[in-house]
């Protein structure tokens, strides 16, 4: 069994469809995704279908979570605002409660996933050093 785990596509299906490709070249046999499916490029629904219909195990990212809610954007970046705004716009009702129903940790086979932290992963924390790290690893 060989995984190929993705993260971060951001709604870039140019970029996916590269990645796809080396994961087919590299004979991964199972896909997981680590979150933020959309959010930033220019194709969510097409990324979103890509992730969806190849059925990966997929975690909920902080894009994922902003784009598919009404909360408001207060101390965005204001051009990251703008994407998520315009991101909600495309997605359907249907693609919207895909994502909202994603969860921020899950098991697949031996290892776990998460977008930000084992220790706090609907924080959307980053880990910037090793004290930072081993919190993650209780």
């Amino acid at each position: 069994m060989k995984f190929a785990i993705i993260a971060d596509i951001h709604g870039n299906l140019d970029a996916f469809q590269v990645v796809l490709a080396d994961i087919k070249e590299q004979k991964c046999t199972h896909y997981a995704c680590v979150g933020d499916v959309v959010g930033y490029g220019a194709n969510p629904k097409e990324c979103l279908k890509i992730v969806r219909d190849l059925g990966m195990p997929c975690v909920k990212g902080n894009h994922d979570e902003y784009c598919s809610s009404e909360e408001q954007l207060d101390g965005f970046n204001p051009h990251a605002a703008e994407a998520v705004n315009w991101t909600r716009l495309q997605l359907s009702d249907e693609e919207r409660q895909w994502l909202r129903d994603l969860k921020y940790f899950r098991m697949v086979t031996s290892f776990s996933m998460v977008h930000a932290t084992l220790d706090g992963p609907q924080r959307w924390g980053y880990v910037f050093d090793k004290l930072a790290a081993a919190a993650s690893f209780t």
